[in-house]
């Protein structure tokens, strides 16, 4: 609506249009939502790979604990983080 009133269209177009791009799914929340958590989801693996490849200790506790403090210190999910960091570090036992 924003940029259309930049544009100055008038308010009855802009409501058309936008109740158009709502009906055609060119504007659509539901989308957007699953697609910000997957591409975070994505974002949060490759970060946690990447400090996992950074640390030396072996002890399971350890890392899991060093790379939950770093996900965290980058602003991901408390949930997101553990459950990810667990998942992780039972796939590649050390």
């Amino acid at each position: 609506m924003e940029k259309l009133s930049l544009w100055n269209v008038s308010v009855q177009d802009a409501n058309d249009i936008m109740d158009y791009l709502i009906k055609e799914k060119y504007i659509d929340n539901s989308r957007f939502a699953r697609a910000y958590c997957h591409d975070k989801f994505e974002a949060l693996k490759d970060v946690l790979r990447a400090k996992d490849r950074t640390l030396k200790n072996k002890d399971k506790y350890l890392r899991k604990a060093k790379l939950v403090r770093h996900l965290l210190s980058k602003r991901f999910e408390t949930e997101l983080v553990i459950d990810a960091a667990d998942e992780y570090l039972s796939r590649n036992d050390l």
